[in-house]
């Protein structure tokens, strides 16, 4: 079988005469069975013929003989998911509650009311909440019916509507993923920040092992209780593997290659081994911000309504698919959580 690859219009018209010979535009170009040639090579001829043209159109158009239907995303995971936790849908609030570590007192100290059995100190409660962020829509509507006009096979009419109502989900999906980029780059809810070593191009390997360094020097200092790296400036700390780490490409790929692909050992020092998750994504904050590390609970976000319905409008045989997705999202301000910022960000 002969592959034509970017075929002329002309080209075309002959394979199509060929394989049609007794057609009428086979005619009007004027095609010789025995050369396969055309006498006519200007196809504009067709302008004052119409009814020749629409055959030649109808012949060409059945020649589609597979149509394959493509899902732009295909395979997508939403980076943040990690942080999804299970929502009520009754009321819109949820209170989020800790408490604070007790005094410690001398037993001999009479002040401090030791002696008294009934003078124990009132716990210290820090409150939080999460609400609703979010009521996102999206709807399609789909024509089965017309549409399968244009499809040469079952398969195929249901394959593309089946992508185009995954996609409702997909556009709700890269919407929550822009608007937690957004949370974690706000100062109101991650308010501590870091000044990591900047890393401006690729090969920068003494750059981006100083950087990796710094990095894992402050994931050191979080697993010590401190009042240092969360916004309630309570005391608390967050366990070796309990981290993720927010980087945006840039230094992720820098690591990749300039820290672990050329330190001897590296699997010692390796992601897995101090983060439970490193999460790609382009940052949300400014050119000099690098990402975030923080505590796996220092952020949550869940659903308040996730629904799709659909109606039928039986007057033009078409159905109406809407879907709903009410977002509950917020930081926790008692969970450790801090701004990595390249050298000379300000703040």
């Amino acid at each position: 079988m002969k592959t034509i690859k970017n075929p002329t219009n002309i080209q075309i018209a002959k394979e199509l005469c060929k394989q049609n010979p007794n057609s009428k535009y086979a005619s009007l170009l004027g095609y010789d069975k025995e050369t396969g040639e055309l006498a006519v090579k200007d196809l504009s001829i067709f302008t004052s013929t119409p009814d020749v043209a629409n055959e030649f159109l109808s012949d060409m158009a059945n020649k589609i003989i597979v149509q394959r239907a493509y899902d732009l995303f295909r395979g997508y995971e939403m980076p943040f998911s990690s942080f999804m936790r299970e929502m009520g849908r009754l009321g819109d609030a949820e209170e989020l509650l800790t408490a604070e570590l007790a005094s410690t007192a001398d037993w001999s100290d009479s002040a401090s009311g030791s002696d008294n059995p009934f003078n124990a100190s009132k716990p210290s409660i820090k409150l939080a909440w999460v609400k609703t962020e979010d009521k996102k829509v999206v709807g399609v509507r789909l024509n089965y019916e017309v549409w399968a006009g244009a499809f040469v096979s079952e398969t195929g009419l249901s394959n593309i509507s089946g992508i185009i109502l995954k996609n409702l989900r997909d556009s709700v999906e890269e919407y929550l993923r822009g608007a937690i980029k957004s949370d974690l780059a706000s100062t109101s809810i991650v308010s501590k920040s870091q000044v990591i070593t900047a890393i401006s191009g690729a090969g920068e390997t003494a750059n981006a092992q100083k950087a990796y360094e710094e990095i894992l020097e402050l994931c050191t200092k979080m697993t010590i209780p401190s009042t240092s790296y969360n916004t309630s400036e309570v005391k608390t700390f967050t366990p070796k593997g309990r981290f993720v780490l927010v980087l945006n490409p840039r230094y992720f790929s820098s690591f990749k290659v300039n820290v672990f692909a050329s330190l001897f050992n590296s699997d010692k020092i390796g992601e897995d081994k101090y983060f439970k998750e490193v999460i790609v994504t382009d940052y949300a904050g400014s050119n000099d911000e690098i990402g975030v590390l923080l505590d796996e609970e220092a952020y949550l976000f869940g659903n308040r309504i996730d629904l799709a319905q659909s109606i039928l409008n039986p007057k033009t045989m078409e159905i109406n698919t809407y879907y709903h997705r009410w977002i509950k999202r917020a930081g926790v301000p008692f969970r450790q959580a801090v701004r990595l910022l390249g050298t000379g960000s300000a703040e």
